[in-house]
């Protein structure tokens, strides 16, 4: 790598690049990369490392040798339309039959996890009732977060998508 940037060329092709460096010298790496990128130099780079490749501008999913699925990172997220879970932590117990007004009031799948409820969803428009129920029933909210799919798992939706259901 080092003496093909010597000569400072506008487009480089890396073919894993990353491969069996560790996490910190992968960090290094990346960040190099998006100086580059931001310099005018375009970047085209293979990668196994689907959580890598969301760092790139563009990113194309192949699958027997065919591009199944190419865009930004957030149109291959919103085209794999994968659901979303709201993880909401709470202090106190929640009834069982809370949980299935909650299911009932959204259709959504709820469930109990030690003090953490964990609720799928697709669009944000969903929870709001979720959070009306809650504190209608005055449930102390500790903690909330939204665990996205990972890329990996959008693509293995798509390739199965693509495959007819079956990978």
């Amino acid at each position: 790598l080092a003496c093909t940037l010597v000569h400072r060329p506008e487009l480089l092709i890396l073919d894993e690049p990353t491969v069996g460096i560790n996490p910190l010298l992968r960090e290094k790496f990346w960040r190099y990369f998006r100086e580059l990128r931001n310099d005018g130099r375009s970047i085209i780079i293979t990668t196994h490392y689907l959580e890598e490749a969301e760092r790139c501008d563009v990113v194309a999913f192949m699958h027997n040798g065919k591009i199944i699925s190419m865009g930004p990172p957030s149109l291959i997220r919103r085209l794999a339309n994968l659901q979303k879970t709201l993880i909401i932590t709470f202090s106190g117990k929640i009834s069982k039959d809370l949980i299935e007004e909650l299911e009932d009031l959204t259709g959504l799948s709820v469930r109990l996890k030690g003090n953490n409820l964990m609720i799928d969803f697709q669009i944000f428009a969903q929870i709001n009732r979720i959070f009306r129920l809650l504190m209608e029933n005055r449930v102390d909210i500790v903690d909330m977060r939204v665990k996205e799919p990972s890329f990996n798992e959008i693509f293995i939706d798509l390739i199965t998508k693509h495959e007819g259901g079956q990978i």
